[in-house]
């Protein structure tokens, strides 16, 4: 498993790209995990095949001061993303996030 890791990410009331899209191995969970700052915010998985169309895989609501974790399971899109936004127009969140990953192999 791989980790990769950003701190300290600003999210605003537009989508916002926390980690960016990474090549996974879809024989495993692929597992975000999100630390909130002092502003209510929705985080949103997403995978592709493509790094072009992607889908929605899971959406959660975090209060301040939370922490959640959201999960693209074992599927057919190989590419996985994390965005953020805060629920409340032009104000300005904090995030620390994670992903855990299988790597992808050799193609």
């Amino acid at each position: 498993m791989a980790t990769k890791s950003r701190l300290n990410i600003e999210v605003r009331d537009t989508e916002t790209e926390i980690i960016e899209s990474t090549d996974t191995s879809t024989s495993e969970d692929r597992i975000f995990g999100v630390g909130n700052g002092e502003k209510e915010i929705i985080a949103t998985a997403w995978g592709s095949n493509d790094n072009q169309n992607w889908e929605e895989v899971e959406s959660k609501t975090i209060p301040p001061r939370n922490y959640k974790i959201l999960v693209v399971g074992m599927n057919h899109l190989p590419r996985v993303k994390l965005t953020g936004r805060t629920i409340t127009p032009e104000e300005i969140g904090k995030v620390d996030a994670y992903l855990n990953y299988p790597e992808s192999g050799p193609s």
